[in-house]
């Protein structure tokens, strides 16, 4: 009887274990695929490092009441190299954005390309 338990408990850690795998690997996978299909455009009202993973950056656009999570996923990118007033723009089926900044003639000028991914 004793040994019957021990195998129904290991089944058990092993079936927790790889659905845990298979959860965070399928959240990745549609997180990218999210990031890739959508157009972002909008100019920067406020910046947080992500929770989770510090070197994400999350941004909040101007006319919007949330945080965008597509572009949350930017990596390597540093807080302080995107800036509140950036113009950011990223079209549909594309990892990359581009980031645009005013100049003294108050036009936006094209400064970078993050990968966002």
């Amino acid at each position: 009887m004793k040994m019957n338990h021990n195998k129904f408990m290991n089944c058990v850690v092993i079936f927790i274990f790889l659905f845990g795998v298979l959860y965070f690997s399928l959240n990745s996978y549609f997180q990218n695929k999210m990031v890739y299909s959508l157009n972002i455009t909008g100019v920067v009202e406020d910046i947080h490092i992500g929770t989770r993973d510090k070197s994400s950056v999350v941004l909040k656009f101007k006319n919007t009441d949330k945080f965008n999570k597509a572009i949350g996923f930017v990596k390597n990118a540093d807080k302080n190299v995107i800036k509140k007033g950036d113009s950011i723009f990223k079209p549909m089926f594309s990892y990359q954005a581009q980031v645009f900044r005013k100049d003294a003639t108050n036009e936006y000028k094209f400064i970078f390309k993050i990968k966002a991914r």
